[in-house]
C-alpha cells in the first residue's frame, strides 16, 4: 500500500513523517525504514528502533537507481513492514512525469509483501497527476 503526503515545501511533512514513524514503532511488529537525504531531523528525532537510511551515502540518484536500492532493502531483509521515503525529489532525480510510473513500479514491488510505504513529496494536489490522487493520505497547507 502506497501513501502519499504531499504539500508546498515548509508544510511540515517531514515533522509528520517522524511522527508517524515513531507512532509505528509501537504497533508494527515488522521493520521500520525511513530514508531521507540528510541526517538533521531524522537521527535527532526517529526512535531507536527505526532503521534510518541518508540516501546520500548511496550512489542512487536515477529512477532505476532508486528503485533498485529499494528492491534490495526488501530483498535483505523480508520483515519489512513500513518505509518512510522522505522528499521523494530529493531522494532522487525523479522527474514530475516519471511520478505514476514510480508509484506503480513501486506498488507491484510491495503489493505481494503486506508492506506501505508512505512518500513525501513537495507537490499540490493541483499538481499532482489525477491518478495519483488515490494514494493522498494528507495535503498539509503553509502556515
Amino acid at each position: 500500500m502506497i501513501k502519499l503526503i504531499i504539500g508546498q515545501k515548509g508544510a511540515g511533512k517531514t515533522k509528520k513523517m517522524i511522527q508517524m514513524a515513531n507512532d509505528a514503532v509501537n504497533t508494527t511488529d515488522g521493520n521500520i525504514i525511513f530514508i531521507d537525504d540528510d541526517k538533521r531531523s531524522g537521527l535527532m528525532n526517529l526512535q531507536h528502533k527505526i532503521r534510518f537510511i541518508d540516501v546520500r551515502d548511496y550512489n542512487v540518484r536515477s529512477f532505476d537507481a532508486f528503485f533498485g536500492f529499494i528492491s534490495g532493502l526488501l530483498a535483505s531483509n523480508y520483515d519489512v513492514e513500513k518505509i518512510y521515503l522522505d522528499g521523494l525529489y530529493n531522494l532522487t532525480n525523479i522527474r514530475r512525469d516519471e511520478l505514476e510510473r514510480f508509484v506503480a513500479c513501486l506498488e507491484g514491488l510491495i503489493g505481494e509483501h503486506n508492506i506501505t510505504v508512505f512518500i513525501a513529496i513537495n507537490i499540490t494536489s493541483e499538481a499532482l497527476p489525477e491518478a495519483l490522487s488515490k494514494y493522498v493520505l494528507e495535503e498539509l497547507k503553509v502556515i
